[in-house]
């Protein structure tokens, strides 16, 4: 996806990719370990980012080779900076994945934060059907739209959904394809043997810092879509995340699943 404003905003993009594993790390990682991570050999990260999460993966398991690809070079630069033994790194786009030289030998692939990202995830899906072999593990921890709480209802958290279904939209992304994984799973090729909710919500979380994750994800939404800061609707938002937001009167979920699938 070419988003333009991409580079504008490296600084925020970066810190929002290292409070997502500073908030999400334990969860995920333990998610793997009870769905196969110990019996693969070989592990592909697509859309890996500046790879803070493959390290601290890779750190806790020096016997497996990962692999982490992401299409943006500035992202792969940060990536090598960690200097871990077992793991590549390499800028490449995922629609070209099958020039992705190792493929063959992968077993295991983790997907975080991408599929909202992808305008195209059943032909993803079917191309690494075909190109790995029976059995590799597939994992994807995503937004899932259907997931989004809010109780009390507020108007704000509403907002938020919008704002999301928007960015969806400007750019041909399915935004329910979270939704769809069981079915899109079966149809390329896979069998999902797990689904969990993640406990992503304002009272599983450090309160300011699950703060400091909503805001961001508006900010970034709304810095791609190209939308005012100032207008009403980003004012309401800001209202509800930093002052009426707390532990005691709204429970608040941002919808994250924890997906697993297998090659069949």
């Amino acid at each position: 996806m070419n988003i333009e404003p991409w580079h504008s905003l490296e600084q925020v993009i970066i810190d929002q990719l290292d409070l997502q594993v500073e908030l999400s790390f334990s969860r995920h990682h333990e998610f793997m370990l009870r769905n196969g991570l110990t019996n693969c050999s070989h592990v592909l990260d697509l859309g890996t980012g500046n790879g803070r999460f493959l390290s601290r993966i890779a750190a806790h398991h020096p016997e497996i080779r990962f692999y982490g690809i992401d299409d943006e070079p500035y992202m792969i630069d940060a990536a090598r900076n960690t200097r871990l033994q077992n793991v590549i790194w390499q800028t490449l786009d995922v629609n070209n994945l099958v020039s992705f030289r190792e493929l063959r030998v992968i077993d295991g692939i983790l997907m975080r934060y991408f599929l909202l990202h992808l305008p195209n995830v059943r032909e993803i899906l079917n191309m690494i059907s075909k190109n790995v072999r029976k059995a590799t593990k597939l994992w994807i921890f995503d937004l899932d739209m259907n997931q989004f709480f809010c109780d009390p209802h507020h108007q704000a958290f509403d907002q938020i959904k919008n704002l999301v279904q928007r960015f969806c939209d400007r750019f041909s992304i399915d935004s329910m394809a979270a939704s769809r994984l069981p079915e899109l799973l079966r149809e390329t090729g896979f069998e999902m043997t797990g689904e969990e909710v993640e406990p992503f919500n304002n009272r599983q979380i450090k309160i300011e810092s699950f703060k400091k994750f909503l805001s961001q994800e508006v900010y970034l939404f709304r810095s791609f879509l190209g939308e005012s800061p100032d207008s009403s609707e980003a004012k309401t938002i800001d209202q509800f995340i930093w002052h009426e937001l707390n532990e005691d009167n709204y429970l608040v979920r941002y919808g994250m699943v924890m997906i697993v699938a297998i090659k069949v």
